[in-house]
């Protein structure tokens, strides 16, 4: 982490000293530690949980001590649901391991337990423990510790000699949906602005994150991912510096000791899933075997994934990994950093069985231009494009800042797509369509063939540790992004899709229960608004899964327009909207051809190859006429009821709503909308809701701003 990314620089002191708060407990004689709670249920009936309890006890004094642990348990209201206890003697300076099974108090039998659920899955209940051990009945220690209740599976789903890793949680399949994080990189740890950022995740309906270079998180961290349903694969050794291959000296020991305390310290969070010895590569043997001895007997609840980095046609894999293999995951070529077109997505997901789950692919994510002009300052004084600079306005500080060798192709498909910017503000707008595009892409992209052949997908990366124009769902001044809620839309409950290789709208149901009677309808708009076809299809959706309702039949007369819009809206059967979408599309897309080598391993991340039209695909939005919206706001406790209306003949193109402390003031930030960079058709209205931390602050306002949108603030009532 300290040695810099290709996201940001190097820390010059590399991090050294002190990262997390270090405390003192006094206690008496005995003291009680790392407190286990070990949760079992069987399917399908989930019930009762049988509970086993483990704690160590260390007499820290010259003399045998006898005494009492005793415990309780409490549901997630609060109320004590179970109390145990166990006399115990411990010798002088003795550790001792207490394990309370079912068997031994049958109080830890919970008969209608309550269970904890990914994100958007279900709730997240958290039972808690307190331990106290009692000498002539005088406390000499008490500890407590959160924890919940849940069942992990895995399922290792095979197609065409590839594996695919599911995960079944209280017996149920869980569509995995997240990505890489990354601490501040001064490691300037905020439980306040982590609980800003983590709860961002949530809100795009994503259910896990992966660490490649947190060391040891604090506490308080897996607490708020317990809180909101955010799965954690922990990665021990970082990426590369352990490998087999890398002859630095290690002292095994220091290692296996930190290794110990990892997985004593996180083994009661419910969020934790995976234990994960290093993201890339092999682990060298030595430490590998120490890592999978040392977590299996401290915390063998989880599954333990060697790397993430094996995708099925490696071969020559070291003897000492075969036990673990297949992990039905990989970070593996093909896939991209920077930008393809959105039907390739499609193409990989069909074809390369590396996306069965893919965990490491992404494009950038251009923060708005309130950010933007805080770390990139002269952009306020940067003047229009001159004409002649083929990369304006990217500079220097651009690149320091993230525009590198990974980003370049992102700039060239905004080009491709959009035409050359006019000015920054230009610029910005077109990186905010073009990310929102790439963003929604993938996800939907790996819904279309959910469970047939994909069951999760992970982005590099979802956060950032430094200000930049790279990978990312908010900025590093907390600003949600485009990426945010493209994502956030594809991963809704209810969504409904459009493919770009076949024109085939799908319909995915994210929730356990089968529904009847949906209706999907396609609309197809030309530029100037007049439809050019309307299809609609029934389907009666099973559970947790994709169905393809329709092919939609574009009209012949696409092929002369330039631009054109397919509006998408799912309804049930009584009418209600459960899901829309909107796509801008092109028919000289067509002409542009992504090619790329059988050769996987010489697949271009980067640098698609690509056959370019005579000119930018979808130039034409730029004479979208200008739109004026109608819009109210009004307060509700911890948040802001925003309804929007377009009464105007025109397209409201790609709506960006804010919420400030002022006509033209600063955006409160965090701020959680329920959608966002949206678009109306004429006559159109939506209501949203934006969640803040602002409390009862007087002077809120909304400002209006968008493509082809004329700014308006509206003051919140």
């Amino acid at each position: 982490m300290s040695i810099g990314y290709d996201c940001f620089p190097t820390v010059p002191d590399r991090n050294m000293g002190l990262i997390q708060e270090v405390s003192l407990d006094i206690t008496g004689p005995v003291d009680i530690r790392d407190p286990f709670v070990r949760t079992d249920l069987d399917l399908p009936d989930l019930s009762p949980a049988r509970l086993t309890v483990s704690a160590e006890l260390l007499n820290a004094s010259a003399e045998t001590v006898s005494g009492v642990l005793e415990g309780a348990i409490s549901g997630p209201d609060g109320a004590t649901v179970a109390t145990f206890s166990r006399p115990t003697t411990l010798l002088a300076h003795q550790t001792r391991l207490i394990t309370l099974t079912p068997t031994d108090a049958p109080e830890l039998v919970l008969p209608e337990p309550e269970l904890w659920w990914p994100n958007t899955y279900g709730d997240q209940p958290l039972y808690g423990l307190r331990l106290r051990f009692t000498i002539d009945k005088e406390a000499s220690a008490e500890v407590e510790t959160a924890f919940g209740i849940r069942r992990l599976d895995r399922e290792l789903h095979e197609l065409d000699g590839a594996h695919g890793f599911r995960l079944r949680v209280n017996g149920e399949l869980i569509f995995q949906r997240g990505g890489y994080v990354q601490p501040e990189m001064m490691f300037d740890w905020d439980e306040q602005r982590v609980l800003a950022e983590l709860r961002y995740l949530a809100e795009a309906n994503l259910n896990y994150v992966v660490f490649e270079d947190i060391p040891n998180p604090p506490d308080w961290y897996l607490d708020i991912c317990d809180r909101l349903g955010l799965m954690i694969w922990n990665c021990y050794y970082d990426c590369y510096w352990l490998q087999y291959n890398r002859p630095w000296d290690v002292d095994l020991q220091v290692l296996e000791d930190c290794t110990v305390d990892i997985a004593k310290r996180y083994r009661n969070h419910p969020s934790l899933v995976i234990n994960m010895a290093q993201n890339e590569g092999e682990t060298r043997e030595d430490v590998y075997e120490m890592w999978r001895r040392t977590v299996l007997a401290h915390d063998d609840t989880r599954f333990l994934v060697p790397s993430g980095s094996f995708p099925y046609y490696r071969t020559g894999t070291p003897a000492w990994f075969d036990r673990e293999l297949p992990v039905g995951m990989n970070d593996y070529m093909p896939k991209t950093y920077s930008w393809q077109l959105p039907r390739v997505y499609y193409q990989l997901v069909r074809e390369e069985r590396n996306w069965m789950f893919m965990i490491e692919s992404a494009s950038a994510s251009v923060p708005p231009i309130q950010s933007l002009e805080q770390f990139i300052p002269h952009l306020r004084d940067l003047p229009p494009n001159p004409g002649d600079d083929p990369v304006y306005p990217l500079d220097e500080a651009w690149a320091h800042f993230g525009a590198n060798s990974y980003y370049e192709w992102f700039d060239r498909g905004l080009r491709l797509m959009y035409g050359e910017p006019e000015d920054v503000a230009d610029y910005v707008w077109k990186a905010h369509l073009v990310a929102y595009e790439q963003h929604r892409g993938f996800f939907e992209a790996v819904h279309h063939r959910m469970w047939d052949i994909t069951s999760g997908y992970g982005e590099w990366k979802i956060n950032s540790a430094f200000p930049d124009v790279q990978w990312q769902l908010y900025d590093w001044f907390l600003r949600p992004m485009p990426s945010l809620f493209a994502i956030r839309k594809a991963c809704a409950e209810f969504a409904v899709q459009l493919c770009p290789i076949d024109n085939v709208v799908s319909v995915v149901n994210n929730r356990f229960a089968a529904v009847d009677g949906l209706r999907a309808t396609a609309s197809v708009y030309d530029l100037a608004l007049n439809v050019l076809s309307e299809q609609s299809g029934s389907v009666s959706m099973p559970a947790n899964c994709a169905r393809e309702v329709l092919g939609l039949a574009v009209p012949a007369s696409v092929s002369e327009a330039p631009v054109y819009f397919v509006k998408l809206v799912l309804e049930d059967a009584d009418g209600a909207q459960l899901a829309d979408n909107f796509y801008w599309l092109s028919p000289r897309l067509e002409n542009y051809e992504v090619v790329y080598t059988d050769d996987m391993h010489k697949f271009p991340a980067n640098r698609p190859l690509l056959v370019p039209s005579d000119m930018p695909c979808l130039a034409e939005l730029a004479d979208l006429p200008e739109v004026g919206l109608q819009a109210t706001a009004e307060r509700d406790v911890e948040a802001v009821q925003v309804q929007v209306s377009n009464p105007t003949n025109g397209l409201a193109f790609f709506i960006r709503l804010r919420l400030t402390d002022g006509p033209g003031g600063e955006d409160v930030l965090p701020q959680y909308w329920s959608d966002n960079y949206f678009s109306l058709l004429p006559g159109e209205s939506k209501h949203l809701r934006v969640n803040h931390t602002a409390g009862a602050q007087a002077g809120l306002y909304v400002q209006l701003e968008g493509w082809n949108i004329t700014s308006a603030t509206v003051e919140v009532g």
